[in-house]
């Protein structure tokens, strides 16, 4: 039997080892073939003619011929190669609008044309015939691109790359704020734009606040960001920026920022007070609410003073103990600047007082007789719970006893004290004050007839003589004295123009820098403390006046009023406008609307602003109306 062999199939083979194959097998069948017909060809001899024989040879000559064709075709088959070069931006990683561009490399490929499409499906432009690609991905583009690149010539040879793209949208964002969103008035508030993805960014910003001083100016070609708010921007802004590039890339932040009023600074617990006597030590704590890490400096008015910048810790606690050479008014200067650009300052006023005596409530007077109790108070300032002495150039029966811890000297003179006595009253204190005051009584015999006399106003120095405003100043005075010569002495200041409130018979900082204004005007040294120098002035002086009345008995008006003031200088001011036919109605003491109304029909007609307060011209007005 002879075996088939399908040899049409070897013309139709359309890869090179296919054909190869199957002339392999053609070469194995065919020898198969032979050693199978060669017992066939002998038994039917007979039969096969010659030419069937050579027919069969020919046929299997002309396969041979076939197959020895072939099968160098295919080892003749050309294969090539394909790789991605110049790929910008690097690393396959591009923003939207922003162009991706390769170039394709081949080898073992002749004039090939090339073609690509993306995985994702996302349309993608062809390949230029040098083998050149750009893309500019739009934003329906954002995600990964797994792009196929095939290379293919004339002759059915190709090659294949692919190259990953990653598109990816700009982002812009705020960054490193300082001192926000919640800002105070002064305070320097800053940020930064930070972008990704924006090529050479430009920058926009408005306010939704209008007339504010936040402007696009704040606002630098680098996206930073600096502003120093006023108090006009105080308030909610919402801040608008837009971010663009020269490809297209546009982006719109927002940011809510808060303005509030500059936090003040204070002086928390001071101690003693604003008033102390040499020796104690004053401390107090400076409190900088909205200072981030703040630093403190100090400066003093007076001069020398012993006040440094070791008195001023870190923290802000103040620590000083004046000397008796620090007697006088000093004006604590602290400046407070912290971290975040803001700066701040403190005056506190410290008086250190300097040690007087004075003596009050002689009883029965300058003149007692033998047997009768004499009594007097001794007060003090610029001391801290003095210990007394007493001394007495007459050799009589005056001793320390006579006075007691609290200030007040008893005494009962006996026969062998009748004579002229000038007590002498000596205080000293545990921090090393001392002061001395000096009091003459005369004491004389059970039988002389004393006149009558009233307790003695407060004195070191007899009375003997009137200045001409009818009052005499006869002791010393100094922060924390009290009395009507306290009074007195304000209402002269009042009248000098040294001193602008109402009397109110209390020696405090007010009256203490009113004395200073005096003591300068005539040429005397500025301690604040009225002392024989300032007594003698002011006696010289005169005009002593009663609270709230000029030298005339008419009321004098020293304070300003607006409305919602109320008492002693509200009542009078409406009397006055009653009185020059301005206010309608009984006097309540209490600055309303009707008062305004009449202040403003004075003003009207004294030719003066119609402001319906009363300052220093109004006042001035009235005083002389």
């Amino acid at each position: 039997m002879i075996k088939k062999v399908p040899t049409r199939s070897f013309f139709l083979i359309p890869s090179s080892e296919e054909k190869e194959n199957a002339c392999v097998l053609l070469g194995r069948a065919t020898t198969e073939q032979e050693l199978n017909t060669a017992p066939l060809a002998a038994q039917l001899s007979k039969f096969v003619t010659l030419r069937v024989q050579i027919l069969l040879r020919v046929l299997i000559a002309i396969i041979s011929i076939l197959c020895a064709l072939s099968i160098p075709l295919s080892f003749a088959e050309a294969s090539g190669t394909l790789a991605v070069q110049s790929l910008s931006p690097s690393g396959g990683s591009v923003y939207v609008n922003v162009p991706v561009t390769l170039s394709l490399v081949q080898s073992g490929l002749s004039s090939p044309t090339y073609s690509v499409y993306d995985e994702a499906g996302a349309y993608v432009p062809n390949v230029t015939s040098q083998g050149n690609f750009s893309w500019t991905p739009g934003t329906s583009a954002v995600g990964t691109h797994n792009l196929i690149f095939t290379a293919t010539d004339s002759g059915g040879n190709s090659a294949t790359v692919s190259q990953a793209i990653t598109v990816s949208s700009p982002t812009a964002s705020l960054s490193s704020m300082t001192n926000g969103p919640a800002a105070y008035v002064g305070m320097p508030m800053s940020f930064q734009i930070t972008t990704v993805g924006f090529t050479n960014p430009t920058y926009w910003l408005g306010d939704s606040v209008g007339a504010t001083t936040l402007t696009n100016s704040k606002l630098n070609s680098s996206g930073a960001f600096f502003w120093v708010p006023q108090t006009s921007d105080i308030g909610t802004h919402k801040m608008m920026i837009n971010v663009a590039d020269q490809f297209g890339h546009a982006m719109d932040l927002s940011q809510d920022i808060t303005v509030s009023p500059a936090p003040t600074p204070q002086v928390t617990a001071l101690t003693p007070g604003t008033t102390t006597p040499a020796g104690i030590q004053v401390s107090f704590t400076v409190t900088s609410p909205g200072f981030t890490t703040p630093t403190f400096a100090v400066q003093d008015s007076y001069s020398p003073s012993s006040v440094t910048s070791d008195n001023l810790s870190s923290s802000g606690v103040f620590t000083w103990t004046p000397a008796m050479s620090q007697t006088g008014t000093h004006n604590i200067l602290i400046l407070i600047t912290g971290s975040n650009g803001q700066i701040a300052k403190i005056l506190q006023p410290i008086v250190v007082l300097t040690p007087l005596l004075s003596i009050s409530n002689v009883v029965p007077g300058d003149t007692v007789s033998v047997g009768s109790p004499l009594q007097f108070n001794v007060n003090y300032s610029g001391l801290s719970s003095p210990t007394y002495g007493i001394t007495d150039a007459y050799p009589g029966t005056v001793s320390t006893n006579n006075m007691s811890s609290s200030g007040l000297f008893i005494w009962t003179p006996t026969s062998g004290d009748v004579g002229q006595h000038n007590i002498g009253v000596h205080a000293v204190d545990s921090y090393g004050n001392a002061a001395t005051v000096y009091k003459d009584i005369k004491v004389v015999p059970q039988s002389t007839v004393i006149p009558p006399t009233a307790i003695s106003t407060p004195t070191v120095a007899p009375q003997t003589a009137q200045s001409p405003s009818g009052y005499y100043f006869g002791r010393s005075l100094a922060v924390g004295s009290v009395g009507a010569d306290v009074t007195a002495l304000q209402g002269l200041l009042v009248k000098l123009g040294f001193l602008a409130t109402t009397p109110t018979g209390t020696f405090g900082p007010m009256t203490l820098a009113a004395v200073q204004k005096f003591q300068s005007a005539n040429g005397i040294s500025p301690v604040g403390a009225v002392g024989p120098a300032t007594r003698a002035k002011l006696n010289a002086t005169g005009g002593g006046v009663s609270a709230g009345t000029g030298a005339t008995g008419t009321y004098r008006f020293t304070t300003p009023l607006a409305f919602g003031a109320s008492g002693t200088e509200v009542t009078e001011l409406q009397k006055k406008l009653a009185t020059l036919g301005f206010f309608v109605g009984a006097p309540t003491g209490t600055f309303d609307t009707p008062t305004v109304v009449a202040v403003k029909k004075f003003q009207a007609a004294k030719g003066l602003e119609q402001v319906g307060g009363v300052g220093p011209a109004t006042r001035a007005a009235l005083n002389a109306s």
